[in-house]
């Protein structure tokens, strides 16, 4: 779940409740690479749930690339996503 990964310090109480609006453009300096891309990761899952894939897509490209089955799911699913919205 993407929602709860071990890296990302950011605070979210549950799947369903949304991260303010609008999402975090940058985060502290202090946050490991880790954190970032963690931080990344749970943004694009809201995106997703949002029903906004590009923004999805543009925060898993600034994630990094990546091999972590998570991430390969919810790239596909943000691109099923946007074809479905058109």
């Amino acid at each position: 779940r993407l929602h709860a990964l071990p890296h990302d310090p950011t605070d979210c109480p549950a799947p369903d409740d949304p991260l303010p609006e609008p999402l975090p453009e940058s985060f502290p300096a202090t946050w490991s690479t880790e954190q970032r891309s963690a931080a990344l990761l749970h943004a694009a899952a809201h995106a997703r749930d949002r029903r906004r894939p590009a923004l999805g897509v543009a925060l898993l490209q600034q994630a990094g690339p990546g091999d972590d089955p998570g991430f390969r799911l919810l790239t596909a699913d943000l691109y099923r996503l946007a074809v479905e919205l058109g």
